[in-house]
Parts: C-alpha cells; structure tokens; sequence
C-alpha cells in the first residue's frame, strides 16, 4: 500500500514539473514524433540507488540506460530528472553527469523531498574555486 500512496505521489508531482516545462521543451521534436520528455526517478534502495527511466528500470548500468534511450529518441529530447530527497547530494551531480556524458544535451534537474512531496529544481553553474 506504502508502495501505491509513493506511486501516486511522485505522478503527481511529475504532472506538476510537466505542465512548469518551457513551451520549447514542449514542442521540441524527437526522432518518435513525441515531444514529451524522458523521466528518470532515483529512489533509495537497501543496498544502493535505483534509476528507473519512464518506467523501466535502469539500476545496473545507468549510463548504458541512457545510452539506449539516446539511440531511440536522439541527443535533443529533454531529460527530467528527480533526485530523492534521502540519496547524498553527490547524486545529483552524478546523475546529471551521466546523462550528460552519454549525450543528452537537454537536462533539466530537479530534487523531491520525500516527507512532504516538495520538489526544486537544481541549476548547475560554471564551477568555482571554495574558499579555504
């Protein structure tokens, strides 16, 4: 039942990002003749993370995940991605990373904080040097 109630919640909050999404990321064409986006949802696991993209899951070999859905739907369909909010903050990099590196040119980031089903979005800027 926990399972469903989580199910519902993270549709609905993926309804909420979609219908924020610039008008050109909407009308963006793909090789399929959809505009919508892809959809990657991390979530904790016992041992790990699991990455399940638009439904399937993806947790052995995320880059080959994303290298597959490139192949399907090209470099320009945009990628949303939600972070939960109980995985290390280095995940979110690592996942925009990774999307990145197997080509995808459109990402847009975003966290879920899971007590209260809140969701922010994450903008990646030019890296700086941290005072010591």
């Amino acid at each position: 039942m926990r399972c469903y109630k989580l199910l519902l919640c993270a549709l609905a909050m993926l309804q909420g990002i979609l219908d924020t999404l610039p008008a050109k990321a909407q009308k963006q064409d793909a090789t399929d003749g959809e505009a919508r986006p892809l959809v990657l949802i991390t979530s904790p696991k016992a041992k790990g993370i699991t990455y399940r993209l638009d439904g399937k899951d993806i947790s052995a070999d995320l880059l080959r995940g994303f290298g597959i859905a490139l192949e399907k739907y090209g470099r320009e369909r945009p990628v949303l991605i939600l972070v939960d909010s109980r995985l290390p903050i280095v995940t979110v990099g690592e996942v925009a990373g990774t999307a990145g590196k197997a080509g995808f040119t459109h990402k847009e980031t975003f966290v879920v904080d899971h007590p209260s089903g809140m969701v922010a979005e994450i903008k990646f800027g030019r890296w700086v040097q941290a005072p010591q």
